[in-house]
């Protein structure tokens, strides 16, 4: 399994990170690790990874509905290829859709990508 050590997630994920935004989540990230090929992504991107949001894996409705913002470019997830590579450095907003929460509740947010084995988890509290 692919690791990220605690200092480079608390370098690109910041405590302030997520935010409330109508119709669900907003996590910001600065992409710290490498260029990521985005349009080698094989398929479907939204069948690619896995999202739990506090435990729940969303289902593939909610997957189709997230939407990525790289350096202020915003692609539905389905579409995320269109970006072709997400340099080191780039600005990185990611729209999870998810009904109910509240600023100030603690968000658990696992990220799942079995084609690379690379398992990312964090916790952050809603802004």
């Amino acid at each position: 399994m692919s690791y990220i050590p605690r200092y480079v997630m608390k370098r690109m994920v910041a405590e302030d990170a997520l935010k409330q935004v109508p119709g669900g989540v907003e996590l910001s990230i600065v992409n710290q690790v490498a260029t990521l090929p985005v349009d080698a992504i094989p398929g479907n991107p939204a069948t690619f990874f896995t999202v739990k949001l506090n435990g729940k894996q969303l289902p593939p409705a909610d997957m189709e509905r997230i939407v990525i913002t790289v350096d202020d470019t915003a692609y539905p997830l389905p579409k995320i290829q269109e970006a072709t590579e997400i340099p080191t450095g780039a600005a990185l907003k990611f729209f999870f859709p998810l009904e109910g929460v509240k600023m100030g509740e603690e968000l658990k947010i696992e990220l799942h990508v079995p084609e690379i084995n690379a398992d990312i988890e964090l916790v952050r509290k809603i802004c």
